[in-house]
């Protein structure tokens, strides 16, 4: 029984976007550093700037960076925009380009240190790989039965008393 048939299309829609945002999570996930700020901003105009921080933030937070990226929680939006000056309303138009979308993704995953390892790529939505797992948690038949799925995977756990922050401020922007 394929995923879909086990789920209504309002729940997968649930499952593919954006879930709600506690404080707590704001506080760990949605916290630009000084290293970050600097990557987000090298982007274009404001609406990729913010949009790339949204990404940035999320993938951490999700596993995953929802393909309707302006529907990000506002709470989460609020906090960036405030610590990036840039309005709010900049994020409406991000990433009505796909091909925009994808490559920021791929710019972010490569900046937190995240890397494709194991076969050929398949790529999922976007032209973004799929990683082992999304397929089951996002309810989507993504990749063919028999196709090994290369996995992406994020750094370790920070060392001992670091703040896993840290890291990306020592690794600069566009590390990975």
């Amino acid at each position: 029984m394929a995923t879909r048939d086990v789920f209504s299309a309002d729940e997968l829609a649930q499952l593919r976007g954006f879930p709600e945002v506690g404080r707590a999570e704001l506080i760990r996930f949605f916290m630009l550093t000084p290293g970050d700020e600097e990557f987000v901003r090298r982007f274009r105009d404001k609406r990729n700037v913010l949009g790339a921080a949204v990404q940035l933030c999320t993938l951490p937070w999700l596993g995953f960076v929802p393909e309707d990226v302006p529907a990000a929680p506002a709470a989460a939006v609020a906090r960036l925009s405030e610590r990036l000056g840039i309005p709010v309303g900049e994020l409406r138009g991000y990433g009505a380009r796909e091909q925009t979308r994808s490559d920021h993704l791929r710019d972010v995953a490569a900046y937190l240190g995240w890397r494709q390892v194991d076969g050929p790529a398949v790529e999922g939505p976007g032209g973004v790989p799929v990683r082992a797992g999304d397929g089951a948690r996002l309810g989507e038949a993504a990749v063919p039965a028999g196709v090994r799925v290369p996995v992406i995977v994020p750094p370790g756990p920070p060392r001992r008393g670091e703040d896993p922050r840290a890291r990306r401020d020592r690794a600069g922007p566009g590390a990975g």
